[in-house]
């Protein structure tokens, strides 16, 4: 049993990092394989963001142009813009798109003309598809034509205000959007990442059962092989155990057996002859 050491460091409060001494033992049953890396590695996540902006960006919708200037004043003193004022529903959803707004305020009782064509034609349907595609945020305005609370309360607005605006309720308002939406934002990268470890982690188990399988691994010897390619390449282990899939996949359409070469152990003396030593013994169980 050849045992391999690396260096790490302990962060402040007990964490590893690069520096303190670590041992890492090498299993008995050869060296790291000639196996093609697929690109299924693990995706990037991005780190949970719970803050607001101090100066949001705001799209105002609402059929009255002055809507759009009583709103720039309010936000005027907190650092806060209207980036523009639209008057119909479907045109928040492409100007929502290009200028990727913080916010966008709509008119809850709004209404686009007659004969109107778009996936959406009032107020409402405006927040929410604006939610649907987790566009922006919505804060509605609703005035004396406010429609049913079913409505209001399946559009995914984060926040309502009572026209006429003003100060005292706009800005609470908008605070409370924005950092309701920042948290949201982060609960839905928390998933993300839970589902793509999930995915990673079936991925080894497969690859893993696989190698039990035709190569006569035991578990463990089967999870050393799949972490100790994955150091060698410097490959996250979920994209070998991919790679691993794929070319036992690939080698049953060629020629189907029950020992892919795919899996053959390779001893680490020699790497150059790696391509001659591909019919290597099967190793045997681990008792």
């Amino acid at each position: 049993m050849t045992e391999m050491t690396t260096a790490v460091s302990r962060a402040p409060g007990g964490a590893c990092a690069p520096a303190q001494r670590r041992r890492v033992r090498r299993a008995r049953d050869g060296g790291p394989v000639d196996l093609p890396v697929t690109g299924r590695a693990p995706a990037p996540t991005r780190e949970p963001e719970t803050r607001a902006p101090s100066a949001p960006r705001i799209l105002v919708v609402d059929q009255d142009p002055q809507t759009g200037v009583t709103i720039a004043a309010m936000l005027g003193a907190r650092g806060g813009t209207v980036l523009r004022t639209v008057g119909r529903s479907r045109d928040a959803l492409r100007w929502a798109a290009e200028l990727r707004p913080d916010l966008v305020m709509v008119d809850a009782g709004l209404r686009d003309a007659a004969g109107s064509v778009g996936p959406t034609t009032d107020g409402l349907g405006a927040a929410a598809e604006l939610h649907r595609r987790q566009a922006a945020p919505v804060v509605l305005m609703i005035g004396e034509r406010a429609p049913s609370r079913e409505r209001i309360a399946t559009s995914g607005a984060l926040g309502c205000v009572v026209k006429p605006l003003r100060p005292a309720a706009v800005l609470p308002a908008v605070e409370v959007a924005l950092a309701r939406s920042a948290t949201l934002e982060a609960l839905r990268d928390q998933v993300q990442d839970i589902t793509v470890r999930l995915r990673d982690r079936e991925l080894v188990e497969r690859a893993k059962g696989l190698l039990m399988t035709h190569r006569g691994m035991s578990e463990p010897q089967a999870f050393r092989w799949l972490q100790r390619t994955a150091m060698d390449r410097r490959t996250p282990m979920a994209a070998v155990a991919a790679a691993t899939l794929d070319r036992f996949a690939a080698d049953q359409v060629a020629a189907p057996s029950p020992t892919p070469a795919a899996f053959a152990v390779v001893p680490p003396t020699d790497r150059r002859t790696r391509p001659a030593l591909l019919d290597q013994p099967t190793p045997t169980r681990s008792s």
